[in-house]
């Protein structure tokens, strides 16, 4: 998922910042209180230490930007400045959005959570192990992280997924899981695993949202 992210830190009551005005206060969860200067000070030596080219930080506040900082580049050798439109890869906070994404999905009607994902798309992967186990595994689990898969798995190298545990009877992490509950809902769907799919995304859930800049495919906003 490609999305134009301010990634909010501090979640919580933030004292008013605004952008310039180092002088003023935030506040983090936990009651301390530093400067916007302070917190600009922090990232740099954060970003120096990490070796991050750059980044887009913002804290908000009941929905309010109160801080933000466009910081770096986006990479060492090109050094384009980052700025507000430069785009970033939201990895797996896309999760929680893409999770919701489902929950709209079922709630017209256009998928069920508690089908057997492989009705959707099966899934040629497992071991002789996991079958007929992984037959149970639904959409639900997956949103839950409970359906037993590891988080990624070498393909490449003829590597199959094994179940951890039964499904739906535990906790496992897996953005394996994820990719086959969104290729198994793009072609339940008829539209694939690309443009079409991102298209009722968007229409779905980051335009009425108003992010306008967030997708599933790559954009050269």
């Amino acid at each position: 998922m490609r999305h134009l992210l301010l990634i909010a830190l501090l979640a919580g009551g933030c004292i008013p910042a605004l952008q310039g005005q180092s002088a003023m206060l935030l506040q983090s969860p936990t009651g301390k209180t530093f400067s916007a200067q302070e917190m600009d000070d922090y990232l740099v030596h954060l970003m120096d230490s990490l070796q991050i080219p750059g980044t887009s930080i913002a804290v908000l506040n009941q929905g309010e930007v109160v801080y933000q900082r466009n910081l770096g580049v986006t990479d060492w050798e090109n050094k384009t400045p980052i700025t507000a439109t430069t785009t970033f890869e939201a990895a797996s906070l896309s999760k929680p959005i893409f999770a919701y994404f489902m929950l709209k999905l079922a709630e017209q009607g256009q998928i069920d959570l508690d089908a057997p994902l492989y009705t959707y798309m099966d899934h040629p992967g497992f071991d002789e192990d996991a079958k007929p186990a992984y037959k149970t595994i639904t959409p639900r689990m997956v949103l839950c992280h409970s359906a037993g898969l590891p988080n990624w798995v070498n393909g490449q190298n003829g590597e199959l997924l094994s179940l951890a545990f039964p499904p739906g009877e535990g906790f496992s992490y897996s953005g394996e899981a994820y990719q086959w509950l969104a290729a198994g809902v793009g072609t339940h769907l008829e539209l694939g695993w690309s443009l079409p799919f991102d298209s009722l995304f968007r229409a779905t859930v980051t335009l009425p949202l108003g992010m306008e800049h967030t997708s599933f495919t790559w954009s050269d906003y």
